[in-house]
């Protein structure tokens, strides 16, 4: 499971993150340089680059 946050997203969410990505096995957490909760609609290409990488990884396996 990808778990994608942004450097600039509400303290909150980046602890929800922690708590998801210690509960769940193999979770790959990612952290967006500069972006903040929005980062789908502000940086529509960084998310796409992110979730490109992951399935490319994942696939393999």
């Amino acid at each position: 499971m990808l778990l994608l946050g942004g450097e600039r997203s509400p303290a909150h969410l980046a602890e929800r993150l922690d708590a998801l990505t210690a509960a769940i096995p193999h979770a790959e957490r990612v952290t967006l340089p500069g972006q903040g909760h929005g980062a789908n609609l502000s940086a529509p290409s960084a998310v796409a680059r992110v979730v490109a990488g992951f399935v490319s990884r994942t696939a393999q396996r």
